[in-house]
């Protein structure tokens, strides 16, 4: 479990493919399936591309707080690909995680008062 978990972690917010790292091992899939249910690992959806990305919950945290810091005072919001280049990282991850954190975490978007 230590090393699945130690890859996610290690990728940060460019984590490695969820098939790559687990395979076909029982105890690495049933490790998958425990740092799920816990919240150490988080899957993040990308709706339009019908993909999941396996975030570790640093990584998450580590991007909120720097999307945070960077656009706290902008009233006019950010665009995915404004967030991706502050946070260095292509649109296969920052798509899904501004997803995840849109749903989770971020007020509602304006002009989008249904989220």
């Amino acid at each position: 479990m230590r090393a699945v978990e130690a890859a996610f972690r290690k990728g940060g917010l460019m984590p490695p493919d969820e098939v790559e790292t687990v395979g076909r091992d029982i105890r690495r899939q049933q490790a998958l399936k425990y740092l799920l249910a816990s919240g150490a690992l988080i899957r993040a959806v990308d709706r339009v591309q019908k993909r999941s990305i396996l975030f570790h919950r640093d990584a998450i945290a580590e991007g909120k707080s720097r999307l945070a810091k960077r656009f706290a005072h902008d009233a006019q919001g950010f665009l995915a690909k404004e967030a991706g280049a502050e946070l260095g990282i292509s649109r296969k991850f920052s798509i899904p995680l501004l997803e995840h954190l849109d749903r989770r975490v971020l007020e509602p978007r304006v002009g989008h008062p249904h989220l």
